[in-house]
């Protein structure tokens, strides 16, 4: 019995070390996305969001603050790209709403 025991551990063994042996190896890791395009309505909605943000008394008193002009936001915003933008947009749905660290 103890023999046999010791044999069925053995091929046991032995058939584990030949699945393992035979299984290809796989390297995991980070892979880069890509920038999947915007479409102008989508580029029109995010403006929409940035614009509404921007028109918040808060932020409005803020800016001037800063002595920017809402020609000078326009100005700044028109150069910028599909994919900024879309990053911006997201950025003000993260922000805390009446949170100390939204400016």
């Amino acid at each position: 019995m103890r023999i046999a025991l010791k044999k069925w551990i053995t091929w046991y063994l032995v058939l584990a070390m030949f699945v393992i042996g035979i299984t290809p190896k796989v390297y995991a890791g980070f892979s880069p996305s890509d920038v999947i395009g915007l479409s102008p309505a989508d580029r029109s909605s995010d403006l929409k969001k940035i614009q509404k943000f921007l028109e918040t008394k808060m932020v409005r008193e803020r800016l001037k603050e800063f002595g920017l002009t809402p020609e000078e936001i326009q100005t700044r915003l028109s150069p910028l790209s599909d994919q900024q933008i879309h990053q911006l947009a997201l950025k003000l749905d993260e922000l805390m709403v009446g949170g100390n660290d939204a400016l």
